[in-house]
């Protein structure tokens, strides 16, 4: 299609690099859903002996074949490789916030102490700029103001206390070491609840319109970046950054906004700099220093980003060729997709020529690239996702397990690292519905709207699990008797409905760092703008096109969901990130290749990035000039 010709024609300028993609485990189910497990208005178009001997690696494995073969990929990488970095990076560094958050409780210098984020704007992964606006005093005019902007280089990802190697040069005069590094390194940054930050379109209305949550918002950043972190910094082949051309396919178009972020582009300088904390500085961007013709100062961790949608409709396009080739007259047009029985034999045909393709990586590949997909998972991870059916039997758990996992994984991990409680990784976490939506419908009664019928009865997806502390000093996430103390609150919010909620919530009470425990409400919220989650994004092939009703959108949702493999902790792992860290999630990480294990320098340096809250966008001219368009009535 003509929207598809601009990024294909991108992926085609660059003959000489090697193309590798990232596949994102929702994006993967979302297309095994549609090609195996899909069903219309009640008429199956699955093949029951098709499907029994096609698991998800399999799929992925056809769809590496095609990738190959159709863009020349050299490799093509389970987002899950990436998901599992992203949240043992999470994990670590929510453990890090709740132990300062218990020191700083006690501190007296810390009470009452609000956020008061500066804003900034970032102009590479070691570059910002910050912008100050103060009421001026030399001025007799009433709300005349000041910018001071300073222009800061530091290092890349986080800053936290200790960091021996950090080095701060700003642009203006009059700023000493110590001012410039609190720019970057406040405490507020320790604040819990902590967010997670793996949603570009939640950071963006973050960034944009709470700029007291942005310290909440976690530094990990999203297996996206993770995995172009892994590839330009040379962690995986150590390869040159302009030898590859990193491909990501997404369930969400903003995912393309968050690849074009500023923070997650390097400096080829400061590449080479962080590139010899893993002695590859010979090998990342080696040559005389000389740019090539064309070649940017910049290096971007994605290159390009393609939806679920978008590689539907690849497939479809060279599902119809092949067929044309093959059969006369027999083309299968993507413009008669809105026929469901058009839409049937398009699955049909993709999964037909799916099967044409060889997966055998002697066949396809050279003697370098012989592994064409990585290996996806470690030997002891939960595979609850190679057939239909979730291997809890729970379906409703498994929904939150269809975004990464994030706060699954970090409660699990935190019980255990915090307060020594190993909960069994083969049973669910009693996720129950969240009160916090019925308490909001409650408060709108009493705010004086008049409302004349409820249409509908009010809903909500958010959950919430808990671990409480029992009377005779054990941890359960049963409650047991009123005596035992919560000691862990995890919520999950999916949908701009619970989205705003949250940060109603979060602006209406303090969110500095000095909130007690008995006053929070929750010490993480997993947070997505899509409603269920990513495996419902407006990246995702969805219903193709065809009316849902509600209950059918949960359906497809659900067999969507069914397909994503659950991640859990501490498993006796084989996979990259047991290259990278060393031994296993809980260690230091001092055989790897990365030292300091998880949350430590080198790994806050590359898996983690910082969040901005961004200036308001002001009238530039006129009497109004300096004025904030949010603040302008019209």
């Amino acid at each position: 299609s003509l929207k598809l010709n601009q990024p294909l024609q991108k992926i085609g300028k660059f003959p000489n690099r090697k193309m590798i993609f990232t596949i994102s485990p929702a994006s993967l189910a979302d297309l095994y859903r549609h090609l195996y497990l899909k069903i219309y208005h009640g008429t199956s178009v699955e093949n029951d002996e098709v499907q029994n001997s096609i698991t998800r690696e399999s799929l992925l494995r056809k769809v590496a074949a095609f990738l190959h073969s159709e863009f020349g990929a050299a490799m093509v990488i389970d987002g899950v490789v990436s998901q599992r970095i992203s949240l043992m990076e999470a994990a670590s560094e929510f453990c890090y916030r709740f132990k300062n958050q218990l020191q700083m409780k006690s501190d007296d210098d810390n009470k009452n102490n609000q956020s008061n984020t500066m804003t900034s704007i970032a102009l590479s992964s070691t570059e910002t700029r910050f912008i100050d606006k103060m009421a001026s005093v030399n001025s007799s005019v009433k709300g005349d103001e000041v910018m001071e902007v300073v222009t800061l280089r530091h290092p890349p990802g986080r800053i936290i206390d200790g960091d021996e190697k950090c080095n701060y040069t700003a642009t203006e005069a009059g700023q000493t070491p110590s001012d410039l590094s609190s720019l970057l390194n406040s405490k507020e940054n320790l604040s819990l609840p902590m967010l997670a930050s793996s949603c570009p379109g939640f950071v963006c209305l973050v960034e944009k319109t709470a700029p007291a949550v942005v310290p909440l918002l976690s530094s990990s950043k999203s297996p996206m970046a993770v995995a172009g972190t892994l590839l330009k910094a040379g962690l995986w082949d150590r390869d040159s950054p302009d030898e590859v051309f990193h491909v990501a396919i997404m369930p969400c178009h903003d995912k393309k906004l968050e690849a074009g972020r500023a923070d997650f582009a390097w400096e080829r300088q400061a590449l080479m700099s962080y590139g010899g904390v893993f002695n590859q500085t010979n090998n990342i961007n080696s040559s005389s220093g000389m740019l090539a013709k064309g070649q940017s100062d910049y290096v971007n961790e994605v290159d390009l980003v393609l939806t679920t949608g978008e590689l539907l409709e690849v497939l479809s396009d060279a599902a119809s060729r092949s067929k044309s080739k093959n059969h006369v007259g027999g083309d299968i047009s993507m413009a008669e997709s809105n026929n469901n029985k058009s839409s049937a034999l398009s699955a049909f045909a993709i999964r037909d020529f799916l099967e044409t393709l060889t997966t055998e990586p002697d066949d396809n590949l050279d003697d370098r690239d012989s592994n064409l997909v990585t290996e996806t998972f470690d030997e002891n991870d939960t595979r609850p996702n190679d057939e239909p059916q979730s291997s809890t039997g729970n379906l409703d758990d498994s929904g939150v397990h269809g975004s990464g996992s994030y706060a699954d994984y970090i409660f699990r991990y935190a019980a255990w690292n915090l307060f020594g409680c190993e909960l069994p990784l083969n049973e669910p976490l009693p996720w129950k519905s969240s009160t916090t939506a019925a308490s909001s419908a409650n408060a709108a009664k009493t705010s004086g709207v008049l409302r004349r019928r409820k249409r509908r009865q009010e809903t909500t997806d958010m959950r919430e699990v808990s671990l409480y502390k029992l009377s005779d000093g054990s941890y359960s996430c049963d409650a047991g008797n009123e005596n035992s103390i919560p000691v862990l609150t995890f919520a999950t919010a999916y949908g701009f409905k619970n989205v705003q909620l949250v940060l109603q919530n979060l602006s209406k009470n303090n969110v500095g760092m000095s909130e007690s425990p008995e006053r929070r409400r929750f010490d993480y919220v997993e947070i997505m703008a899509c409603p269920s989650g990513c495996p419902n994004g407006g990246g995702q092939i969805g219903s193709a096109g065809q009316r849902e009703t509600p209950r059918e959108t949960k359906e497809r949702v659900k067999e969507t969901v069914s397909a994503v493999p659950i991640i859990r902790p501490k498993s006796n792992n084989r996979s990259i990130a047991f290259k990278i860290y060393g031994n296993s999630e809980d260690v230091s990480g001092s055989n790897g290749i990365i030292s300091g294990g998880c949350f430590g320098h080198d790994a806050r340096r590359l898996f983690h990035t910082r969040f901005h809250a961004v200036p308001k966008m002001e009238i530039s001219s006129g009497a109004a000039a300096g004025v904030a368009v949010s603040d302008t009535n019209w």
